[in-house]
């Protein structure tokens, strides 16, 4: 189950930390690249209730093409979860940066750059740092920045629960905004690829920006754990706009597993 919220202008999907994970769809062979996938399709794979943009990610299209129509999306940024068969390790000069979360033992840990808990199911490295140990951090004013535009995060609580945010603010503004209610938060990605979608009693719903960019990974919360094996429940996306081809885990563990560093 997920909880929605409107606090103070904030869009608040709230969850248990065991729920997090992470959707992508793996080019093979690739080396740590993705085809790019807009929030309807995370929504589509099974177990997945809510869904937010995940980290910033860099645009490989062999042709430049644009981030609209872009067939490649490489992360920036750490990305692992064991189960769904996700290891993405930060690119250089990348791995200092911001904060990563945790998830170990169903707990909820943060740790600066691309650190991680041993033992993790799923760790996300979020950039920049919105708020540290419940005080917010001070971020880039600059450029873009300093504008109101759509803003994605992830975010700890105060209450333990996770949260998918996004609100239209400045960076430095949201960042003040979740300070009022959590003790850690990281960005995700904004403006154009902002989009945060759940389901409840009530159907399905969607707040973010309204370009329904395509992007690299979806951050999720799925409707209960998942069994602690690699790939269980994992599907892969055939190409943009093919539909939904689901594989055991068994299989995408044998074709997407753990690459070695």
């Amino acid at each position: 189950m997920v909880v929605y919220e409107n606090i103070g202008g904030l869009h608040v999907v709230r969850f248990a930390p065991s729920q997090l994970g992470i959707v992508a769809s793996p080019i093979p062979d690739s080396g740590g690249e993705y085809r790019p996938m807009r929030l309807a399709e995370a929504l589509a794979f099974p177990g997945v209730i809510a869904a937010i943009d995940g980290p910033m990610f860099s645009n490989c299209d062999p042709s430049g093409r644009g981030y609209l129509s872009s067939t490649c999306a490489d992360p920036r940024f750490l990305q692992e979860d064991v189960r769904m068969a996700i290891r993405d390790l930060a690119d250089r000069g990348d791995g200092g940066r911001g904060l990563t979360l945790s998830i170990a033992g169903g707990q909820p840990r943060w740790f600066d750059g691309d650190a991680k808990a041993e033992g993790a199911t799923v760790s996300v490295q979020l950039y920049p740092s919105l708020v540290r140990d419940g005080q917010a951090s001070t971020v880039s004013t600059a450029g873009g920045n300093g504008s109101s535009v759509w803003r994605a995060a992830l975010a700890e609580l105060r209450s333990g629960e996770l949260a998918f945010v996004v609100a239209v603010d400045s960076l430095q503004g949201f960042a003040r905004k979740l300070a009022e209610i959590a003790r850690w938060a990281g960005y995700t990605d904004g403006g154009g690829s902002t989009a945060l979608g759940w389901r409840d009693a009530a159907g399905e719903h969607r707040r973010g920006s309204g370009e329904n960019r395509p992007v690299a990974t979806f951050l999720v919360a799925l409707e209960e754990a998942p069994l602690d094996l690699p790939g269980v429940g994992a599907v892969l996306l055939c190409g943009l706009g093919a539909g939904l081809l689901t594989f055991s885990g068994l299989e995408l563990w044998r074709r997407f597993g753990p690459r070695e560093s």
